[in-house]
């Protein structure tokens, strides 16, 4: 990943709870089941702004931009300098 904050976030992904719930289907699983979901990209600070969910519900969310921003999942990605 190469930005500063990538070992904070490696260390808050670390210390999650084992079990979460998929933020878009809503099933709750073991965390080695599920994939962090960035919804307003991966971008300095913002790698630090995730959300679990499976992988197949993840993809969806890629796949369906629009109805995935009706949700709350997925934000227009706004790049802003490195603090």
């Amino acid at each position: 990943m190469g930005n500063k904050y990538s070992d904070e976030y490696k260390e808050r992904k670390s210390r999650d709870d084992i079990l979460q719930r998929c933020a878009a289907c809503g099933k709750l699983c073991s965390k080695g089941m599920m994939e962090p979901h960035h919804p307003r990209g991966r971008q300095g600070r913002r790698l630090l702004e995730y959300v679990y969910c499976h992988h197949e519900c993840h993809m969806w969310l890629h796949h369906n931009p629009e109805q995935a921003k009706q949700m709350g999942l997925l934000f227009p990605q706004i790049y802003e300098e490195e603090d």
